[in-house]
């Protein structure tokens, strides 16, 4: 097994079958550097690996629910014994760091390789809808109270395709700016992120409009078999429950035609979670790794251990 960093050989070859994240003009338009780490065995490519970096700081970058390693070759997922040695090989091959932070897909549900190299761990969630296809059980999912919203805004709204980035921009931060919490949500890497993926025809944008005026949006992007929501918010004037359900709705109804799986992208917001939940939506698991080698770390470790 080797790793090579070969960004324009992962842009031709291999980025086609990776995930939404992964994707080089994703990762140009929300990266402030990355690099790409390619695990192969002989002719085969076993994995590749983004990597986010300022400096000496590994960490995700915005609008990015998860990077670590995307498999290639299922059986190294799968087995044991190759798992661990293909993951030990690509840690070793991470560029030199002070800190570390990635959060890793779903499909990881095993983390000892980094357990063993001192990396620490916390468990996050995301909420999915499988089975898409299969509209009319995914609609018998949703709690009533959510049915109730949607056919109530039916009534007052008409959904917007507009691809206005800047719009979408204005609706989503005015919370934000009204909470005074702005530094959040950096600006201009979700307007070009929003711009490329609709470009690159892997993104949309929704709107609920009423009388003259648009109350909510989301921003939604996808690979080949899976729809992430992105981002998305209400005006603070809206009083309708159901403005930015209604858009979910059609999303979902949209990509059903189209996609195996809907990602809500997960929160650990408790009311953000019930609000996914309601579509019937099930819980998955995935892992934020970090380790911390700063100078001052070390230190405090190193008294830590002297104390014991």
């Amino acid at each position: 097994m080797e790793i090579i960093k070969d960004k324009k050989y992962y842009q031709k070859e291999l980025s086609s079958n990776a995930p939404i994240y992964h994707q080089p003009w994703w990762l140009d338009s929300v990266c402030n550097k990355w690099d790409i780490l390619i695990l192969k065995d002989k002719e085969d490519v076993i994995l590749t690996c983004p990597i986010s970096y300022n400096g000496k700081t590994i960490i995700p970058p915005p609008y990015t629910q998860f990077l670590g390693p995307h498999f290639h070759q299922e059986e190294y997922l799968t087995n044991a014994s190759k798992y661990y040695q293909s993951i030990e090989k690509l840690i070793e091959a991470y560029p030199d760091f002070d800190f570390f932070n990635q959060k890793t897909s779903t499909k990881i549900t095993n983390w000892l390789p980094w357990y063993w190299k001192g990396f620490s761990q916390t468990t996050r969630y995301t909420y999915k809808i499988q089975h898409l296809f299969n509209f009319s059980q995914v609609e018998s999912n949703f709690k009533d109270t959510l049915k109730r919203n949607i056919k109530s805004a039916e009534k007052e709204y008409k959904i917007s395709g507009s691809h206005n980035a800047e719009l979408f921009y204005e609706i989503f931060s005015e919370k934000f700016i009204a909470e005074k919490n702005i530094d959040v949500i950096p600006k201009k890497p979700l307007t070009e992120l929003i711009n490329q993926s609709i470009q690159n025809k892997q993104g949309k944008l929704y709107f609920s409009e009423k009388d003259g005026n648009t109350d909510a949006t989301i921003f939604v992007c996808h690979d080949k078999d899976t729809a992430y929501y992105i981002a998305g918010g209400t005006r603070t004037t809206c009083n309708h429950n159901g403005a930015l359900s209604l858009l979910f709705y059609q999303a979902l109804k949209d990509y059903s035609k189209t996609h195996e799986i809907f990602d809500f992208e997960g929160s650990m917001i408790k009311g953000v979670e019930r609000y996914f939940r309601s579509f019937g939506a099930e819980i998955h698991p995935y892992f934020e790794i970090s380790k911390n080698q700063s100078l001052g770390s070390k230190t405090k470790s190193a008294i830590k251990t002297l104390l014991k």
